[in-house]
């Protein structure tokens, strides 16, 4: 089948669509359209999201080769040798990543469990966020990918499934127990080094992505939207503090908070809790309705 190409398209993208059968390589069951569709969202996300790292001053240019993103080494684009992007979908696979092949040296493989792109509900826009500025910390890492995703990926996706996140964080509350949002302790996040799973010690119990990320995401949202905190640029230049190298960790000094935002990441964290704690004399705000109920099935991980 014919690739849909950009209209600009100054990077390569290759395209991997089949099943695995016992191991052996079989004709995928996703219908030519479907196949059609996912690849112009691609490059749509793409857009969108290149859109968004220049006007922030992420970005100070469009995305070309060799370019060296997130001033990161090597000097070329990404760590494939043939291609920038090598998008691989198919039933073997139970989630969605490209955060953990960049940590091992192959930045820029994308895969996709095939029954998230039969739904229209493949992740793009996360996993494009960890090939462009992947990080060495896993707590921003996830919180910018799920806020960009909610931000501007069009659609509904893993952790919080389109509902606003500073809702979904007030929501999960109940399930950490009496004073959950007391007990939630950013620093636990900002220990976590890629590629470890962001599982985290909340009170007594342990919590995964499905909570974690909403965490992590609801503070990046935070931190990038108030201008008191000094929005996207600041959070920029923290982000590139521990920008990802292949093989290696780079989790980052718990000291460099005080640096760029004058107070330590407890009391940073205070700030936001309390925009959290805000939301319990407000109104639920309903649920965007092109969402239906059965995306806020957790079906798979998302890293």
């Amino acid at each position: 089948m014919d690739l849909v190409q950009p209209k600009r398209n100054p990077l390569k993208v290759e395209f991997e669509i089949h099943d695995r059968i016992d191991g052996v390589e079989y004709p995928t069951s996703l219908s030519a359209d479907t196949q059609r569709q996912f690849q112009a969202d691609f490059y749509q996300r793409l857009s969108t999201l290149e859109g968004w790292l220049q006007k922030n001053g992420w970005l100070t240019g469009p995305l070309t080769r060799p370019d060296p993103i997130g001033s990161v080494a090597p000097p070329w684009l990404f760590d494939l040798p043939d291609t920038d992007f090598r998008v691989r979908v198919s039933n073997q696979f139970q989630f969605a990543t490209s955060l953990l092949p960049a940590a091992t040296g192959q930045r820029g493989r994308l895969d996709f469990p095939k029954h998230r792109v039969a739904a229209g509900e493949a992740d793009i826009t996360h996993e494009l966020t960890h090939v462009l500025f992947p990080n060495g910390n896993r707590m921003l890492a996830e919180g910018l990918a799920v806020y960009l995703q909610q931000k501007i990926g069009v659609n509904a996706a893993f952790p919080n499934f389109g509902k606003d996140l500073d809702r979904a964080v007030h929501d999960l509350l109940p399930r950490l127990g009496a004073h959950g949002l007391d007990k939630i302790d950013l620093g636990r996040f900002d220990a976590i080094s890629t590629p470890d799973d962001l599982t985290v010690t909340i009170g007594e119990d342990q919590y995964d992505d499905a909570t974690t990320y909403l965490i992590a995401g609801s503070f990046v949202q935070f931190l990038i939207e108030s201008a008191s905190f000094g929005g996207a640029d600041k959070f920029y230049k923290l982000y590139m503090q521990t920008r990802l190298v292949p093989m290696s960790r780079n989790v980052g000094d718990p000291a460099r908070w005080v640096s760029f935002y004058g107070q330590p990441l407890d009391k940073i964290g205070a700030h936001w809790k309390q925009r959290i704690a805000d939301l319990s004399s407000k109104s639920a705000e309903p649920h965007p309705a092109r969402y239906s109920a059965a995306s806020f099935i957790r079906r798979g991980l998302w890293v």
